[in-house]
């Protein structure tokens, strides 16, 4: 597996974070989105078919213009448009309808003849609508809210509210291919279309809404899956983000563990046969000045056979790795051992030492070695945690085919942000510590396959546990 730094990965870790409010804001802005693109297909929508009623009502009176003509027409066959009072017959026809509020004649130019009823203001008809008549067959002009007096002398509704108007100015000519004889402006109640106009917002804004609400439902759910897959996945790169982690740091322990373990194998080599020396030194002098059972001397050389002692059990541990040692170990032999281990220190230390329970069965000496430096050090640590006068445990039960340690002290318990990343390399809170101890436990535990954990912290206490599985348990043949 490539070695990735820890602080690369914390930084993936942070990229890859997931964002609540992102979902949260993509969705609103894709139904503001969407609002306004239903909006502006309204509004344009809307506009169409409100220039198509326009042009519908234009369309209409030119139809009737021209029949009107083809009626004189057939009463009087001399009845001709090109004669101004003729236009101006039909005209007054027209003024007549329902809905027609006045009309204006104008000459081909654009100029004012004359209007019915006569209180309609005189005016004069612009370039622009004058070149746009002569190509088209009416133009239709609609204002939803017009002063009547604009286009009246006197307001024939007699009041003086706008009201909707609507002009309608046809070109009058004898065929669509001739020039223009005339121009015949009608101008229309605009009621009847701004309730048209209101019916069709009506039924625009309904189907704007449907429209929303569906697609709007739709989208949703469809961003709202698609983020839920993304932070799906987003949580199983974190995890195994989070898993990466974890196997670099432990590879990272692992060279650091072995690299431990072959300096500390050459430097217990070497240390071997100066301990030897030193020892026979002592004994030495000490018989020949003759100083009995002196103090200083017999904690020289009780120093210094501990040393020697554990110097013999990295060596035997080292032979044990190399495949040089295969016999087995009682557990019974793995306990005692502990116990000479320790017992000094809590003596030292005013701490009682107890131990509970027990279990039948019997380990290689490579795994007794490594459940010997791991329990050892474990208890050291409760022992140096747990104040004077109180005691420090090492319960051993067998549950089912697992063999169980649990190291219990009566110290103060660990501080929060020491619990968090206890088994991992750190800067030591003791005089003297390395701040690898528990680190190198939890390594030589997973070498042999057990499990190290804490399984309990308190004001009162500590409870770290050991689980020993059933496949480091050599199994033995029966004989009958």
């Amino acid at each position: 597996m490539p070695f990735v730094s820890p602080a690369n990965i914390n930084k993936q870790k942070t990229n890859h974070r997931p964002l609540n409010w992102l979902p949260v804001t993509a969705v609103l802005l894709a139904l503001v989105l969407l609002a306004g693109a239903i909006a502006a297909g309204k509004w344009y929508l809307r506009g169409r078919l409100q220039a198509q009623a326009v042009d519908r009502n234009g369309e209409v009176l030119k139809a009737i213009t021209v029949t009107q003509y083809l009626a004189e027409k057939e009463v009087d066959p001399d009845f001709s448009l090109a004669e101004p009072s003729s236009q101006f017959q039909i005209l007054v026809k027209a003024a007549i309808l329902d809905g027609v509020m006045g009309t204006r004649l104008f000459d081909a130019k654009g100029n004012f003849v004359t209007s019915f009823p006569e209180y309609v203001k005189e005016r004069k008809v612009s370039e622009a609508e004058l070149r746009l008549l002569r190509n088209t067959d009416a133009v239709s002009r609609y204002n939803e809210s017009m002063d009547l007096t604009d286009e009246f002398l006197s307001d024939p509704r007699r009041k003086r509210l706008p009201v909707p108007i609507m002009e309608v100015s046809i070109p009058l000519r004898l065929n669509d291919d001739e020039p223009i004889l005339g121009i015949a402006q009608i101008i229309i109640d605009g009621q009847p279309i701004a309730k048209e106009f209101a019916t069709l917002d009506r039924t625009l804004g309904m189907q704007a809404g449907l429209l929303f609400l569906v697609c709007g439902g739709l989208m949703t759910g469809a961003l709202s899956w698609a983020f839920a897959q993304l932070a799906r996945a987003n949580a199983d790169l974190a995890q195994r983000s989070e898993s990466l982690l974890k196997a670099n740091q432990e590879l990272a322990m692992m060279a650091r563990t072995s690299a431990v373990g072959a300096v500390a194998a050459n430097l217990m080599h070497g240390l071997k046969s100066p301990l030897f020396g030193l020892i026979n030194l002592f004994g030495a002098w000490r018989a020949a000045e003759n100083v009995g059972e002196k103090v200083e001397w017999s904690t020289a050389v009780e120093t210094a056979r501990r040393m020697q002692s554990m110097v013999n059990g990295v060596m035997d541990f080292v032979r044990d790795q190399e495949g040089l040692s295969n016999h087995e170990v009682s557990m019974e032999e793995l306990l005692n051992s502990i116990g000479d281990k320790v017992m000094p220190l809590a003596e030292q230390s005013r701490v009682k030492f107890l131990r509970q329970g027990e279990a039948d069965a019997v380990l290689s000496a490579r795994v007794a070695n490594l459940l010997t430096l791991i329990l050892v050090n474990l208890i050291q640590n409760a022992i140096e945690a747990t104040p004077t006068g109180k005691q420090v445990r090492l319960a051993v039960r067998q549950e089912a085919k697992e063999i169980q340690f649990e190291v219990i002290d009566e110290g103060g318990g660990l501080r929060p942000e020491l619990a968090g990343q206890l088994f991992q390399p750190c800067e030591s809170t003791k005089d003297g510590g390395s701040g690898l101890g528990l680190a190198i436990c939890k390594q030589l535990a997973r070498h042999i396959g057990a499990e190290l954990d804490l399984r309990r912290n308190t004001a009162n206490g500590c409870v770290f546990g050991l689980t020993l599985p059933p496949e480091l348990l050599p199994q033995h043949d029966t004989v009958t």
